[in-house]
């Protein structure tokens, strides 16, 4: 027989529930600290940060267990004063949900547009589309 690993039966029941534990939303509270955007992955739990709001780049460590991390996910950050180089600490990750808080309550400023980073996908969407295009053309050739 198959060895049960999922659990018992109130395993199962609670499988399709969806409650969500919400917690306090944490702001930035000292000069050091600060909002990024998580740029790309350098390994040895080490990220590359874009400060919100500017072109500043510099790399941060994942502190404690941080889990589901990826590019383009908005941190609270925080600058190590030890330290002469460019390095920080992230702090927390923000989920969709709490950014658009952060933007209604004004702690990020709305002018910031995070969609600045995903025009790449957009470019090659639109070389798609030319091709189909040219291809319509190739069809009014024949027809003629």
């Amino acid at each position: 027989m198959v060895k049960n690993t999922t659990g018992g039966n109130k395993h199962k029941k609670q499988k399709n529930s969806s409650v969500k534990i919400e917690r306090p939303l944490i702001i930035k509270q000292e000069e050091n600290e600060g909002y990024g955007q998580v740029m790309s992955f350098l390994g040895g739990s080490m990220v590359m940060i874009r400060k919100l709001g500017t072109k500043i780049e510099f790399r941060c460590r994942l502190r404690k267990s941080l889990p589901r991390v990826s590019k383009k996910d908005i941190i609270l950050y925080a600058m190590r004063e030890f330290e002469s180089k460019d390095v920080g600490d992230v702090i927390l990750i923000y989920s969709p949900d709490e950014v658009h808080t952060l933007k209604r309550e004004k702690y990020i400023e709305e002018e910031i547009e995070f969609d600045e980073f995903f025009d790449n996908g957009n470019e090659n969407q639109n070389i798609n589309v030319n091709t189909k295009e040219e291809s319509s053309e190739e069809i009014d050739i024949d027809d003629i």
